[in-house]
């Protein structure tokens, strides 16, 4: 068909395009003819060369070793003929098929006549005329110029023409790291994103963006434990002073100050699964002049789109449901506001606060899928929380689509899921706790969030170890309280297991009582022992134990049939 070289961008077109198909450039009149003479041209030098080395190479294989005077020997075959590839028929290059129909020797022509050192460093760029359907992954540091007024521009932060690249380092633009923030800009119905390496980082940026010396922020409690110690520490030390307060509104209006500059929250918080009602936030901060920040990672955009809420600023732990498969740790924020947008993008710039295009890349492969997968947690969650909070062995659950939430109406309101985390507390205090840790087999004992496998963790000694004991036990994060990430297990499975681990804890001996009674004789143990197992048979549930002399009592907990997946 043929192609023609536009004289603008360089773009390559072809030849039934008038105009180019990224500048609009109109085709100059002599175009094709150029081509075609170009074409030609580089034709015949292929073949003249290629058949050079075809007839060399086919001598020496059927000459000899060379002889003392230094003349060659006999051919290796008598009466051996030179054959011409000419006369063969044969083609000179075949094509790869499948791949590339580029000949090897015209890719690589700009590098003939230079030393093997030079060549293995000048490789061909790709062409241009490449167009993939998945998101590229750029991995380069550094961008090449068309001219020095082009570098000047970038260098400056004006736009520059739409034929001139737009980066000029990594550490300023990455275009895989772009394209993942576009998806999830669109996901947040905000105007701008900026992914960083991880959420601390993201979380970091932010405050040390909005916040300066002598500034004052209200945060709500509990938050997660890494950005209490960044509160407490970090901005400590910088001379920024922080209030916190519980979840309630008015209750940041009370500790407001002349000085505040930032409300921080979670929703749902780190682990306790309480809620802040964001649009009553939203609201608050510009009735106060003062800029709202919430950390959405256990919400996703697929259950709540906090601006659109009114927040300001919502930060997110890519890591965890946008990434979606426990293989990155990235961070982002997104916002409406162009102050803040131009805030985060200098102060990142500085600090150098990037993710890697590999992250990105994984992280655009992983909101591809954060739809079906939420919609599969959330409803997973429910039913292993209503599952929790049947049981026996469980005093608590924390989750905010359980109607004995306290902020169940919020949720309802607010979300569009109620989210894949769970809180519960058990009977029997940190012991019990360890036991249904180390006892789970499908669920995996690990801390983060969020991927396709279910994990586990205690936040009093793990996630939250940092946070002062005094101040867990004013929050909520008790010693008994365990936090549970739903993946995408059957619901069924994830029941089982808990079940498995949960009945560990029951079966654990208890202390005597003080009253010095005597244990039960071995054949009434027996006995009980086989009417738990007959009503287990016929369907019904066991059984209360009952004292000496008494009646059993009927279960107060059956537990619920197991759901279907």
């Amino acid at each position: 068909m043929g192609h023609w070289l536009c004289p603008k961008c360089d773009c390559v077109n072809y030849r039934r395009r008038e105009a180019c198909f990224k500048c609009t450039e109109p085709m100059p009149p002599d175009a094709l003819k150029e081509a075609d003479e170009a074409r030609a041209r580089a034709a015949a030098e292929r073949a003249q060369e290629e058949t050079g080395e075809l007839v060399e190479g086919r001598r020496r294989r059927r000459k000899g070793p060379a002889t003392a005077d230094g003349e060659d020997g006999l051919d290796a075959g008598a009466g051996a003929a030179h054959v011409n590839p000419e006369e063969t028929g044969r083609p000179r290059n075949r094509r790869n098929r499948g791949g590339a129909t580029t000949p090897a020797s015209q890719a690589t022509a700009h590098t003939r006549g230079m030393d093997i050192s030079t060549k293995a460093v000048a490789s061909p760029t790709v062409a241009r005329t490449i167009l993939p359907l998945t998101t590229p992954l750029y991995l380069t540091s550094t961008y090449q110029l068309h001219d020095v007024d082009h570098g000047a521009t970038l260098q400056e932060g004006r736009e520059v023409a739409r034929h001139q690249c737009p980066y000029v380092y990594s550490r300023w633009g990455n275009p895989t790291v772009d394209a993942a923030a576009a998806i999830l800009a669109d996901l947040e119905a905000a105007q701008f994103c900026r992914l960083f390496p991880s959420g601390m980082s993201a979380i970091c940026t932010t405050l040390l963006s909005l916040l300066q010396s002598g500034d004052h922020i209200v945060a709500q409690s509990p938050v997660y434990g890494g950005t209490h110690e960044v509160l407490t520490d970090v901005l400590t030390r910088l001379g920024i002073e922080s209030t916190f307060v519980d979840n309630t509104i008015e209750s940041f209006r009370k500790a407001k100050r002349p000085n505040t500059k930032l409300f921080y929250g979670e929703s749902p918080t780190n682990p306790t699964m309480s809620l802040l009602d964001m649009v009553a936030f939203g609201k608050l901060g510009k009735e106060l002049g003062v800029t709202t920040v919430v950390d959405a990672t256990f919400a996703t955009p697929l259950n709540v789109q906090g601006l659109k809420c009114g927040v300001d600023v919502i930060v997110h732990s890519g890591t965890k449901y946008l990434g979606g498969h426990s293989d990155i740790v990235i961070g982002a924020v997104v916002t409406n506001s162009q102050k803040v947008s131009d805030q985060l993008a200098h102060t990142q710039k500085i600090l150098g606060s990037v993710p890697s295009p590999f992250d990105a890349f994984l992280l655009a492969r992983g909101l591809k899928t954060l739809p079906v997968r939420m919609e599969r947690i959330n409803a997973t969650a429910l039913q292993v929380a209503l599952f929790l909070e049947g049981h026996p062995a469980v005093s608590r659950v924390h989750y905010p689509g359980l109607k004995s939430h306290p902020a169940h109406d919020l949720a309802t309101r607010q979300m569009a899921g109620y989210g894949g985390m769970i809180s519960f507390e058990v009977a029997g205090g940190l012991e019990a706790g360890r036991i249904i840790l180390e006892s789970v087999r499908l669920i995996h004992l690990a801390v983060s969030l969020g991927g396709v496998e279910s994990l586990i963790e205690h936040p009093a000694l793990m996630t939250h170890t940092m946070v002062p004991k005094e101040q867990r036990q004013q929050w909520g994060i008790t010693d008994d309280l365990i936090r549970l990430s739903i993946g995408l297990e059957s619901a069924r499975d994830i029941i089982r297991d808990l079940k498995q681990a949960l009945a560990k804890v029951s079966r654990t001996p208890k202390a005597p009582a003080e009253s010095g009674d005597a244990p039960r004789p071995a054949r009434q143990r027996r006995r009980r022992g086989r009417q738990a197992a007959d009503a287990d048979a016929n369907g019904d549930a066991p059984a209360a134990p009952a004292a000496d002399g008494e009646p059993a009592a009927p279960a107060e907990h059956a537990e619920p049939a197991e759901p279907a997946e």
